[in-house]
């Protein structure tokens, strides 16, 4: 599902549509009233999206900056076209699950899955999750290029 993340405070800004896919994979149409909101009133700092594609990402840069857009980017998953246009557009990329909730580290380590990620440009920032403190140190060492 697409998703804007703003806070507001306009109790009645203009309704504009933006592209939502259902869990089924359906897009549909739905009012997005935070991407239209007015700037210079305090209302918006930075709008960041999750989970968009790049019609998403051309809609709402007609109307705000774009701080950064959040989606699942890794070895397993290659192929995220939001990603070629956040380096184009300049906008930072985080990608989520690099590790592809540890499946990619249990193989050969973390190292590999996240220089590839770092590879993709300087505007890619990999956000691998753990709760584990010796994975943490594992992850550190990786991309350090030491040892865990």
């Amino acid at each position: 599902m697409s998703s804007a993340s703003a806070s507001c405070t306009d109790p009645d800004p203009p309704d504009h549509k933006i592209s939502d896919r259902s869990e089924s994979g359906e897009r549909s149409q739905r009012p997005d009233r935070r991407a239209a909101l007015p700037a210079g009133r305090g209302k918006i700092g930075h709008i960041g999206l999750s989970k968009v594609t790049p019609d998403d990402i051309r809609y709402v840069v007609e109307y705000r900056p774009v701080a950064a857009v959040q989606n699942v980017l890794n070895t397993t998953g290659r192929d995220d076209p939001a990603a070629e246009m956040c380096r184009d557009l300049n906008i930072p990329y985080v990608a989520y699950r690099p590790l592809d909730a540890g499946l990619l580290a249990h193989a050969n380590g973390p190292g590999a899955p996240l220089h590839w990620l770092l590879e993709q440009g300087s505007h890619v920032a990999p956000i691998p999750s753990t709760s584990q403190p010796r994975h943490f140190d594992e992850i550190v060492a990786a991309v350090q290029g030491g040892p865990a």
